[in-house]
């Protein structure tokens, strides 16, 4: 059977956004649609049977200097599921994205805040406002909370509605976007307060009109950092709850049920940053008391590279590094 060349790109960019919103989560049509609306823009016009590796590979280009490798996977990605499903309906006869190399990823290193930094967080929040004389922001200081110590997504906090809150049990349900199942979240007695004072029919962080949640506080979180001087985002309070209980004796697979992991890898990020025995491992390659070898002027040498004062060191009954200095 010949493919069905004539439909153009555009076109079937909405079939095949309709699909997706009968298998998908919201959240991810949401992504779809922003990725393939740049294809729309680059491919303005096209047939879909008319746009060919080569194509693709130009788009790649035009991308690079604008969008990080990861954006770009991600768009590559949505597209090569586009045209597979283009070829499952015989409306394309081959998949012109299968050959195209994605970029590669280079993680970025996590920017952990401290517990003293989300204590100082919180309280601005409940510090008197000059203007007003209330609260600088309640509001920021339960989603602080919940999402620091439950590890919960920033999506997963925001949709919380009261009748998933079972103050019985000290348990939160919560629909996990990215498979479809519920997970059940223990809650300690801070989370606990916060929840029990928000409880409400529907959602406990309404949006002003009160027919859905909020979407957006990145501005009220931004203006919180700006005035305590810390520079992490909101995303980070996740890694900070796993690398806290890790960091306390929690076993690993157990952080992993907590977090939602769906693999070992994930959660195995954080151990390095978490277990007081890798710094115990890297202090064994520390120098250790000064000794009569090169070393022994090591620490002299480097205060003086870096432009501070020669620092007197014991030597065990050897003098100082000053004396024992050629």
């Amino acid at each position: 059977m010949r493919a069905n060349e004539g439909i153009t790109f555009r076109r079937f960019v909405g079939y095949y956004l309709r699909y997706c919103r009968t298998y998908n989560t919201p959240m991810t049509v949401m992504n779809k649609k922003t990725y393939l609306r740049r294809y729309l823009k680059h491919f303005a016009g096209r047939k879909l049977g008319d746009i060919k590796r080569i194509d693709i590979e130009r788009y790649v280009q035009v991308r690079r200097p604008t969008a990080s490798n990861a954006i770009i996977n991600r768009e590559l990605s949505t597209l090569r599921h586009l045209f597979n499903y283009a070829v499952a309906l015989v409306m394309a006869e081959a998949n012109p994205v299968k050959g195209v190399r994605f970029l590669r990823e280079q993680r970025k290193p996590l920017n952990l805040p401290t517990a003293e930094d989300i204590m100082v967080l919180l309280k601005w929040c409940l510090a008197p406002n000059p203007r007003t004389g209330a609260a600088n922001d309640l509001v920021l200081f339960d989603l602080i909370v919940i999402a620091a110590m439950t590890g919960l997504r920033r999506g997963n906090v925001v949709n919380i509605e009261g009748e998933n809150i079972d103050l019985t049990r000290c348990l939160l349900a919560v629909a996990v976007s990215k498979t479809g199942d519920v997970q059940y979240i223990p809650l300690n007695d801070t989370v606990l307060r916060v929840l029990t004072r928000r409880k409400r029919p529907g959602f406990i962080f309404p949006n002003r009109k009160g027919d859905s949640h909020i979407k957006d506080f990145r501005r009220h979180f931004a203006a919180a950092k700006r005035a305590v001087g810390f520079t992490f985002h909101f995303r980070d309070l996740r890694p900070y709850a796993g690398t806290e209980m890790l960091v306390k004796g929690v076993d690993v697979r157990t952080v992993q049920g907590l977090l939602g992991h769906a693999h070992l890898a994930t959660t195995e990020r954080y151990l390095i940053i978490a277990k007081p025995r890798c710094r115990a491992a890297v202090q064994l390659l520390d120098f250790g008391p000064p000794a009569p070898s090169p070393n022994l002027f090591l620490p002299f040498l480097y205060e003086r590279a870096t432009g501070l004062e020669p620092a007197t060191l014991s030597l065990e009954g050897r003098g100082t590094v000053e004396e024992a200095r050629p």
